[in-house]
């Protein structure tokens, strides 16, 4: 879950970094490493594994799956994958999630503070430190499975939209260069999106309050854009991006 949702954030940042690699090559990457997720999942949620475990704990379908094949051994190299995956996942989205803040607060989209270089390392340190501060609350005014459902949730309805967009694009510009063109188009987009609205209804039934508490985080920031938008006057969105 970390890594596809990794796969979400860290594409613009390793474009920036990678950009002299070919196209192709990199999506080629990216797809053997989706192919790679879906494939250990599919192991993950054996469901014999699924209806052997214990009512104690039945979101942690991986751990019984490896408690019952290889016993406590199995269950730690689970714990530590999930740690790796999680630092790896939580790697990804400092180095990208601090600059949307950086950007907002350089269109004056947000607090000014978080617009601020460090002198020395030219990272956004106030936006770090910022984000980390945020982090720790959050991690501390509920339990990780809430925490989970909150991302999940919020998190997939954008990754539905973003795939949904193509359909889009080629309707309103159907001339445009495209240097890599999405392979098995338009099945492959639009079971990606029937995927994520799986997703999400199925969340949105499970867990009826986590979602909507998700939603209503994700809502909170649209009038808070447009309180900051008209406090900045006809600057606002004049900065140069991320």
């Amino acid at each position: 879950l970390w890594e596809s949702s990794l796969e979400g954030v860290r594409k613009d940042w390793f474009d920036r970094v990678l950009e002299s690699v070919k196209p192709r090559a990199r999506r080629t990457g990216d797809l053997g490493r989706a192919s790679a997720v879906f494939l250990r999942d599919q192991v993950e949620m054996d469901p014999e594994a699924a209806a052997r475990q214990p009512e104690s704990a039945p979101d942690r379908v991986g751990t019984a799956v490896m408690a019952q094949s290889f016993g406590a051994t199995g269950a730690a190299l689970m714990a530590v994958a999930v740690l790796l995956s999680t630092f790896g996942c939580n790697n990804g989205l400092i180095l990208s999630g601090v600059r949307v803040y950086y950007a907002m607060a350089r269109d004056k989209l947000f607090f000014r503070r978080l617009a601020e270089v460090h002198p020395r390392f030219g990272t956004p340190a106030v936006a770090v430190a910022t984000s980390s501060v945020w982090a720790a609350l959050l991690a501390l005014s509920g339990t990780f499975e809430q925490l989970l459902t909150y991302v999940v949730f919020a998190g997939w309805i954008f990754y539905g939209l973003g795939a949904l967009s193509l359909f889009v694009y080629r309707k309103r510009q159907p001339d445009r260069v495209r240097p890599f063109r999405m392979p098995g188009y338009p099945w492959a987009p639009l079971l990606f999106v029937l995927a994520a609205a799986a997703i999400v209804l199925n969340t949105l039934i499970a867990r009826p309050t986590q979602a909507l508490l998700g939603l209503g985080i994700v809502l909170l920031g649209t009038p808070a854009y447009y309180w900051w938008k008209w406090r900045a006057g006809p600057s606002a969105g004049a900065g140069r991006g991320i």
